[in-house]
């Protein structure tokens, strides 16, 4: 067995150049920049509705099925519900919503919802997993 020495090291020098009085990349410069805070909690129904009957066939329905962008495996899944819902099910039509980023205010982002309701019979919105 051979044994390698190692070369002798210097000790390090550390630079620090930022102080515990600022956070480090911000300048001290101008005006504080300010931002908007969205409130996270969905908007409660603003008056109680009684659920639609079930229907009792999708055959010749508009199925809606909401897509995300952040779930990309979930755009699989959805495609091939569509093509299953058109095939075996005989949906007339699938309406594919997709809610975008989502950082509006609550009251769009819920009229978005309203008006994908609308336009279908029954939806998908996710695997409930």
């Amino acid at each position: 067995m051979v044994a390698l020495a190692r070369p002798a090291q210097s000790p390090r020098r550390v630079r620090h150049d930022w102080h515990l009085d600022r956070v480090p990349g911000f300048s001290d410069k101008g005006r504080m920049a300010t931002i908007d805070i969205l409130n996270p909690t969905a908007l409660g129904p603003a008056e109680s509705r009684p659920r639609r009957p079930r229907l009792a066939s999708l055959r010749g329905a508009r199925l809606g099925i909401r897509i995300d962008h952040a779930w990309r495996s979930w755009w699989q899944a959805a495609d091939e519900i569509a093509t299953l819902a058109r095939t075996d099910l005989g949906v007339a039509e699938v309406v594919v919503f997709d809610p975008e980023s989502r950082i509006g205010r609550p009251e769009e982002e819920s009229a978005k919802v309203v008006e994908f309701a609308q336009r279908v019979d029954a939806a998908i919105v996710g695997l409930g997993t």
